[in-house]
């Protein structure tokens, strides 16, 4: 316990450098995406595609809220978990 406290105290552990590891169903699915809003942005005119640019822009914002959101929600449930454990503990 007290290594991952002292890792993370001089910024050897960075939880929002962690990356989930990318499985071939992942892949597959970004390269998809990838296909298909290609396809789409070739085929607007120069004001809809900026409009479709934007529109992915944001569909990325809101994407990083919701994992933000969650990142922060499992932080607290953790500490809340540690906490009851640590009130339980009996006193040696």
């Amino acid at each position: 316990m007290e290594k991952i406290l002292h890792d993370f105290y001089f910024g050897k552990i960075l939880p929002y450098e962690r990356r989930n590891k990318e499985n071939n169903e992942q892949l597959d699915l970004i390269r998809k995406i990838g296909i298909e809003e290609k396809y789409f942005s070739n085929r607007l005119g120069q004001e809809d595609k900026i409009r479709f640019d934007m529109l992915s822009k944001l569909h990325d914002d809101l994407s990083e809220t919701e994992v933000l959101e969650t990142f922060t929600y499992a932080v607290r449930l953790g500490a809340s978990l540690m906490l009851a454990l640590i009130g339980e503990r009996e006193v040696a």
